[in-house]
């Protein structure tokens, strides 16, 4: 349909319009802070395994854990350790990172692995992290 309305068809021609009342609202889920974890979810895994979380870095600020820290990282009844960097090179590999994506949201990710499946994480699933102290 797209290319038909970009060589000039109406849009009414794209289907049967809807009345707006029969519209809902998407209620995504909304990250939390508390004493000392960020809890997130997972909003994106791509193809690779790289799981975007609905968290950023105001939130890993408020938690006092900045670059290079190592933070815990539980999700899918997992424990596990991960690195707080720029980028994948700034790791081993196989080793997990937490990184900002392309869309500004924090990421988790193995240097040359898949962390969604090394994690049990899927869409939706809730993620806490925390710093290590």
């Amino acid at each position: 349909m797209g290319a038909r309305l970009v060589a000039g068809a109406e849009l009414l021609e794209a289907g049967d319009p809807l009345n707006v009342g029969e519209l809902t609202v998407l209620e995504l889920p909304k990250p939390s802070l508390d004493s000392d974890v960020a809890s997130g979810h997972a909003i994106l895994i791509d193809r690779y395994g790289n799981v975007s979380l609905n968290l950023g870095h105001a939130e890993l600020l408020e938690l006092g854990v900045t670059m290079g820290s190592q933070v815990r990282v539980v999700a899918g009844g997992r424990d596990r350790e991960a690195r707080v960097v720029q980028t994948f090179a700034d790791v081993a590999e196989g080793e997990l990172l937490l990184y900002e994506d392309a869309w500004s949201s924090l990421a988790l990710a193995i240097n040359r692995g898949d962390a969604s499946t090394e994690l049990g994480i899927g869409v939706d699933d809730e993620v806490r992290i925390s710093p290590i102290q």
